[in-house]
């Protein structure tokens, strides 16, 4: 009987932590699609903001921050490719290149939506 109760504890113990990794990663993500989303989506928006480049540096420090935090649980692959997103994103903004802008910003949004996906509790995201 002790070893019964020993294994629901370590299993509650378990499942807790991936729904507090779950809830945190999508935390995370949420964050920052909004900061993804709030960017300029049409090219005339890109040309009126003024402010496109600090907008593009917080999301890229915020994914920085986020990446090492979820290094240890992410996928390496799209990990990269979502950091290269945030960095193409960044420098297209600092360059003013309003289609390379555009692009990475699609980019991005794919790939943390992706990660968002992986991470979340639903049927989607088991099969």
């Amino acid at each position: 009987m002790k070893t019964f109760i020993s294994a629901l504890i370590i299993f509650a113990l378990l499942f807790s932590l991936v729904l507090a990794s779950a809830f945190y990663v999508r935390t995370q993500m949420g964050e920052l699609l909004s900061l993804a989303r709030a960017l300029p989506e049409k090219l005339e928006d890109f040309e009126k903001d003024g402010c496109i480049t600090e907008k593009t540096l917080a999301l890229l420090n915020m994914w920085q921050e986020s990446k090492r935090r979820l290094a240890y649980i992410m996928n390496r692959d799209t990990a990269d490719k979502a950091g290269e997103a945030a960095q193409a994103l960044f420098a297209a903004a600092s360059a003013g290149s309003a289609e390379d802008f555009l692009s990475a910003r699609l980019r991005f949004i794919s790939q943390a939506e992706k990660i968002s996906l992986m991470f979340s509790l639903s049927a989607e995201s088991i099969l």
